[in-house]
């Protein structure tokens, strides 16, 4: 089983960099099915990893994170480790800013890598008592399933087989693409949403009780926590050691960023019925992910819920909100991801005259 220490391990290639810092990643970036795309998410763990070890060292264990912003610049490739390059934009008693360029040095000519994503990510000092106004939006559904009351995916799934309700070759392929979060992840659907009523993606021509709906009032939602334990600190590594997220929140906040990322580009025409038999493009364009507390612990049972807002004009925008679970308490929101994600149809051969 893939711990979370393998997704998410970097090295220190220029460890005296003062406003300019270099990392690889100890492993190519995870795959995302047959061939060798990477799975995006990946990279923005990897890239949210890095950003943490070029925080001072003084305010380090002070500082949380709380946006990420960013663009894809061009496919990643699952068979080449990383490049990431990290400058300072700021650094103040109560910010610290970060501009991050991941790039992948491609063959033949390897000397001049090719950038797959430019991202910002700003952490903030540790909130105080002058908190003015706390409150949190809660889940669309009140009555979502509880996760103790559902089955992990892979085991969900070898049940619609058993049953013969859903076709094997298509939860392999399903599998290939889902793999690693089978790995790292406790993943559980609730039948409330569109992806659990689709076997996430395995029957997407199921009808759902939703199709009813406009398109913007749709929505899933599925559980998740970690299978591993995350430390509450790490050891610091030496010079020629793997960088190991330096402590609890910061190991969550990129597996977070690992996981929400999973299945936004495909909601929208998840949301419609089709899959890849439908449509040639499914990428995503820019994201926008925002951490609404301070403490992240990713080992705690949390809700996804995804929503779509717009398509149109080739691409779509797509939501995923994450709830933490709290005993005796009403959800409270840990973070939001938005995507902008390309969405094109096969192109059409002209008419002979």
């Amino acid at each position: 089983m893939l711990a979370p220490t393998n997704v998410l391990s970097l090295y220190r290639i220029n460890p005296d960099g003062e406003d300019d810092w270099r990392f690889r990643s100890a492993h190519p970036p995870n795959g995302m099915g047959p061939g060798d795309m990477a799975f995006g998410g990946s990279t923005l763990a990897l890239a949210i990893h890095a950003a943490y070890h070029t925080l001072p060292q003084d305010r380090a264990l002070n500082m949380r994170i709380y946006s990420v912003l960013g663009h894809f610049h061009g496919l990643t490739k699952s068979t080449i480790p990383l490049e990431i390059a990290v400058k300072s934009l700021r650094d103040t008693r109560s910010f610290a800013t970060r501009q991050v360029t991941v790039q992948q040095a491609l063959p033949p000519d390897t000397r001049k890598p090719r950038t797959t994503c430019v991202l910002l990510i700003d952490f903030i000092a540790k909130a105080g008592s002058r908190t003015l106004i706390a409150f949190s939006e809660a889940p669309l559904d009140k009555n979502i399933t509880h996760h103790s009351k559902l089955d992990d995916l892979n085991e969900a799934l070898e049940k619609e087989v058993k049953a013969g309700t859903t076709d094997p070759m298509f939860v392999r392929i399903l599998s290939s693409y889902h793999a690693l979060n089978h790995d790292l992840w406790h993943n559980r659907y609730c039948p409330e949403g569109v992806i659990g009523q689709i076997s996430v993606g395995a029957k997407v021509e199921r009808p759902t009780n939703q199709d009813t709906l406009p398109f913007a009032q749709r929505r899933s939602y599925d559980w998740l926590k970690s299978r591993h334990d995350l430390p509450e600190q790490s050891t610091p590594a030496n010079r020629d050691q793997v960088l190991l997220p330096p402590h609890r929140s910061a190991a969550s906040a990129a597996m977070f960023a690992h996981f929400l990322d999973t299945w936004m580009s495909v909601i929208v025409p998840w949301w419609a019925h089709m899959d890849a038999r439908h449509a040639q493009v499914f990428a995503t364009l820019d994201f926008a992910l925002r951490f609404h507390v301070d403490d992240l612990d990713a080992s705690a049972w949390h809700l996804r819920q995804h929503t779509a807002m717009a398509a149109g004009d080739e691409r779509n925008y797509a939501q995923a909100n994450l709830y933490r679970e709290e005993a005796g308490k009403d959800h409270t929101l840990v973070a939001t991801m938005t995507q902008t994600c390309a969405l094109k149809g096969f192109e059409r051969k002209a008419a002979k005259l």
